[in-house]
């Protein structure tokens, strides 16, 4: 599997940069913040990361255990 996007709760200011550039939009917003419904149609392109404003997205490779 790609690696995925991760949001950093502490630093997303819940924008929604990230749901908006998401070309297979995969991103969603869960209330204030994004989340992702949809990993598996995720590219891991990187526009999420690159438009955070506040660098609250990192993409990671997927933990085996979750």
């Amino acid at each position: 599997m790609n690696r995925l996007p991760v949001v950093d709760e502490r630093t997303c200011i819940g924008c929604a940069e990230c749901v908006e550039i998401c070309p297979t939009a995969c991103l969603a917003m869960a209330g204030p913040r994004p989340w992702l419904p949809r990993p598996r149609d995720c590219t891991a392109c990187t526009a999420c990361e690159l438009v955070c404003p506040t660098q609250a997205i990192e993409m990671r490779d997927p933990n085996p255990n979750e």
